[in-house]
């Protein structure tokens, strides 16, 4: 995060509080799992009983005497107590994200100003507490957070259910079923989770703005700013640094950490002329350059990071944004096969991998096996030249000659744009059609 001045202090204290939010409901989930699990354990006891005592153990018995309905009225009554200090929770981490934003629009501002000329003061307009009250309790589309969360009481006990019905139906043991409801019980400590974090920066951002607009005097925009390391996803890459007007919002996706950055007026528009500017932030397209080939890899995966490095693809084309009913219109990350076509997706994830399947290119076939062969042979093949010149040489050659002591093996030439030659050496007339036996840089046409 590039952050200006005293602004980083405020959005990493954030993060300690969102963190420590995060464990404090994650043990009252615990707590709330500890207590299911004693029910649970004694209806898969009853069970277990039952069985050794001959009777039918099936679905049916599992509604008899309301044993089932009885599991769910507890998991139910158990997530209600859960959400009540989870939204206590979350409700003042969005009251603590609002004042943090409000003091790093301030303080980021100044910074990003610089010193004023002797004589210049820069005021600032902070808003009042009742100007950011819809933005604490409440969700994006104005849904209270307690409404969001009482919800996943009646989902968790719907699930739990429909684990248990099938586990029973698979035959599993109760070691297994229970294993299987902990697992449906969980995910919903996943999605409140994420609802805190997701609303707690939209509350964060949403405040730092409204501080913006409110001091359009000497703010006339905001500014993407991403976190910009390996955890930081290629789409807010690609959006870090590019600069929006006051009314546009920043629609990071859910768990997202991205933050909007003042972008000042400068000296000369605010009518002060001889005074030095502060540099403008890095693009990420900049920043992501100066990336190792590792860490390059670890965002776009191995075959994306290759096509990037080869000027195939560009961070932007990794990017763009999807609506749910759920988060609202937020950026996402296009796979490879959405960002290059699934033919190029296909021929990248191809050439970096070691053990890539087979593939055909004008009813040639390229075999794993040879692949690893030509690869061993010749390590000065990039994935690059496999991706741009292996289809170039087959199918489009300048040049085929018969081999002189094997009259079934093709050989053909092609100029990549540098002018160097390349040859591919293809099999011919066997079962399962043609295949490449080899590919490398030839001295020449014909040699």
């Amino acid at each position: 995060m590039t952050l200006r001045g005293d602004a980083d202090r405020f959005y990493r204290a954030l993060l300690a509080r969102e963190r420590e939010a995060s464990r404090e409901m994650a043990r009252a989930y615990g707590v709330a799992w500890r207590r299911v699990r004693q029910r649970l354990d004694a209806l898969l006891a009853k069970m277990t009983a039952a069985r050794e005592a001959g009777q039918d153990v099936s679905i049916p018995w599992l509604f008899q005497q309301q044993r089932l309905e009885a599991l769910q009225r507890q998991i139910e009554a158990e997530m209600r107590r859960w959400a009540s200090v989870a939204t206590e929770r979350a409700t003042e981490l969005q009251r603590d994200a609002v004042d943090l934003a409000q003091r790093q629009a301030e303080a980021e501002t100044l910074a990003a100003l610089g010193p004023p000329p002797p004589g210049v003061a820069v005021t600032w307009k902070r808003l009042s507490k009742e100007a950011l009250t819809d933005l604490v309790g409440f969700a994006s589309d104005g849904t209270p957070l307690r409404q969001l969360l009482d919800a996943l009481g009646a989902e968790a006990s719907q699930q739990v259910r429909e684990a248990l019905i099938a586990g029973m139906a698979l035959g599993e043991n109760p070691r297994r079923i229970a294993q299987r409801v902990k697992e449906a019980f969980g995910g919903d400590l996943v999605r409140a989770l994420r609802v805190s974090r997701t609303e707690t920066m939209r509350a964060y951002r949403t405040a730092a703005v409204r501080n913006y607009q409110a001091n359009d005097d000497v703010v006339k925009g905001w500014i993407w700013n991403a976190a910009c390391d390996t955890r930081t996803c290629v789409a807010c890459w690609a959006m870090h640094g590019t600069k929006h007007p006051l009314d546009d919002e920043l629609q990071d996706h859910p768990n997202g950490r991205c933050a909007a950055s003042p972008w000042t007026k400068s000296w000369e528009e605010l009518g002060i002329e001889g005074m030095p500017e502060r540099p403008e932030m890095e693009s990420g397209e900049a920043r992501f350059a100066k990336l190792t080939p590792e860490e390059q890899d670890k965002i776009l995966g191995k075959a994306g990071g290759a096509a990037y490095r080869a000027g195939a693809a560009k961070l932007s084309d990794f990017a763009t944004t999807r609506s749910s009913p759920e988060w609202g219109t937020h950026v996402q990350r296009k796979s490879l096969k959405g960002a290059l076509g699934e033919e190029k997706a296909n021929a990248w994830a191809a050439a970096t991998s070691p053990g890539s399947r087979s593939e055909t290119i004008g009813g040639v076939r390229v075999t794993a096996e040879r692949r690893l062969h030509w690869r061993e042979r010749h390590p000065e093949i990039t994935a690059a030249d496999e991706v741009e010149m292996l289809p170039r040489t087959i199918l489009h050659s300048v040049y085929e000659q018969a081999d002189p002591k094997d009259g079934a093996l093709i050989r053909r030439y092609a100029q990549d744009d540098a002018g160097k030659w390349w040859r591919v050496v293809i099999k011919t007339g066997v079962d399962g059609g043609d295949y490449v036996i080899t590919f490398h840089r030839a001295h020449g046409k014909g040699k």
